[in-house]
């Protein structure tokens, strides 16, 4: 669990990384789903312009597993709501 919550997007670049990374959301106490959020917090526009086609799975279940709306929102939301609009005013 400690390398996940070091290096969360070490794990990301593979099907298997994926499933490994999801796995241990599963298993993961309350308190270290909180500090894996606060590691994507810096990390998750850098996830998300690498366009991994596999990393929807990893947002998925972090919507659905982590119960902090409000760190889910500051940690992620915020951020993919401003790349996606972002890209989309960039293509007009």
């Amino acid at each position: 669990m400690d390398t996940i919550l070091a290096e969360p997007n070490a794990f990301i670049h593979s099907k298997e990384g994926i499933n490994l990374f999801c796995n241990a959301i599963d298993l993961m106490e309350v308190k270290e789903r909180k500090q894996l959020l606060k590691e994507f917090k810096g990390k998750i526009k850098d996830m998300l312009m690498a366009q991994n086609s596999l990393f929807h799975a990893v947002l998925m279940k972090i919507f659905t597993t982590i119960d902090d709306t409000v760190l889910v929102k500051k940690s992620i939301l915020n951020v993919t709501l401003f790349n996606l609009l972002h890209n989309c005013q960039g293509t007009q």
